[in-house]
């Protein structure tokens, strides 16, 4: 059996608090639900898994998505079904040692290269840059291994006004 933490901070976030009830439980439903991974805040999944996991029709769950969206709680990527939770890093421990990062690293290779991807790298990156120089140097070998090329990758934003 796998457990998972939420943090505290989850259920005092402004953020958290202003969402209906369905944007809260879909919150969480991405903290720890059936779709969780040890990955913290990236997701390669797709509407119709997140539908069957819920039971829920169609327009609560694209209502529950966008008001995450609307909070800049979550970013979905339709054409790569991926989902992107911005502030990750707020809400979820550091990788403590070098096989944590290492495990990581190994789940992020499944998850198909599209924007979101070299969004979550250089979050990542920004997290480890405060660690040891032993995990920082995991990170820069994966990265130059897999020429990832990372910086700035600009505003993204995911129109949902098509369905899901």
């Amino acid at each position: 059996m796998r457990y998972y933490e939420v943090s505290v901070r989850t259920w005092v976030s402004a953020d958290f608090k202003s969402l209906t009830q369905e944007g809260q439980l879909l919150w969480l439903f991405f903290l720890c639900g059936p779709i969780k991974t040890p990955l913290p805040g990236f997701y390669s999944v797709g509407s119709g898994a997140c539908l069957d996991h819920l039971r829920w029709p169609v327009d609560k769950f694209i209502n529950a998505m966008q008001e995450l969206k609307d909070r800049n709680m979550l970013v979905f990527d339709e054409k790569y079904n991926v989902v992107y939770l911005p502030k990750w890093a707020k809400y979820n421990r550091p990788p403590s040692n070098p096989n944590v990062l290492k495990s990581w690293l190994s789940l992020l290779e499944n998850v198909p290269d599209c924007e979101l991807k070299k969004k979550y790298i250089d979050d990542l990156t920004a997290v480890v840059r405060e660690l040891d120089a032993s995990i920082q140097g995991i990170l820069d070998g994966w990265i130059r291994l897999y020429g990832i090329a990372t910086g700035p990758v600009g505003d993204i934003d995911i129109d949902y006004s098509d369905g899901i």
